[in-house]
C-alpha cells in the first residue's frame, strides 16, 4: 500500500523543464516535497514500531515459564542441612592459607546460591575476582 502511495505522489509531482541554456524553468511545487517527506517519515516510523513489536514478542516468547519456587526461609539460623561441617571449614582454611602463603583464620562460611541462570553474572564475577591481586611477602 505504501508503495502505491509513494508512486502516486511521485507521479503527481510536476517535472522541472529546462528552457534555454542554464535556466531551470518552473520548479516543482513545495507541497509535493513536503507530502513526499511526510510519507517517507511515516513509513520509517511505522516500520520501527513493527520491529519493536516483533522484538517484544520474541522476548516474551524467549522467557522461561514461571515456576513456583520454594518458600524462602527467614534470615535467621541456617537449617541443619545447610550447616557447614568442620571438615569443610578445615579444607577452606587450608586452601586460603596455601593461596596467600600465611596463616588464615576462617571466621564464618556463607553458602551462596548458584548463578547458572545468567552467564553475564558469572563473567562479571570472574573478571572481578581476577582483578584482585594477592600481596604476598617475597612475591611481586
Amino acid at each position: 500500500m505504501t508503495t502505491f502511495l509513494i508512486t502516486s505522489l511521485v507521479s503527481l509531482a510536476p517535472v522541472a523543464t529546462v528552457s534555454g541554456a542554464g535556466a531551470l524553468g518552473d520548479a516543482p511545487a513545495m507541497g509535493t516535497g513536503v507530502a513526499l517527506m511526510i510519507v517517507g517519515m511515516s513509513v520509517v516510523f511505522s516500520s520501527l514500531v513493527v520491529i519493536g513489536l516483533v522484538i517484544g514478542l520474541i522476548s516474551m516468547l524467549a522467557q522461561p515459564n514461571a515456576v513456583d519456587e520454594a518458600p524462602v526461609q527467614p534470615a535467621g539460623r541456617p537449617s541443619p542441612e545447610d550447616a557447614v561441617s568442620p571438615e569443610l571449614v578445615a579444607v577452606i582454611t587450608a586452601a586460603a592459607t596455601a593461596a596467600v602463603r600465611r596463616p588464615v583464620r576462617v571466621r564464618r562460611v556463607v553458602m551462596l546460591g548458584r548463578s547458572d541462570g545468567d552467564p553475564w553474572v558469572s563473567a562479571g564475577r570472574a573478571v572481578l575476582i581476577g582483578s584482585h591481586r594477592l600481596h604476598t611477602p617475597g612475591r611481586n
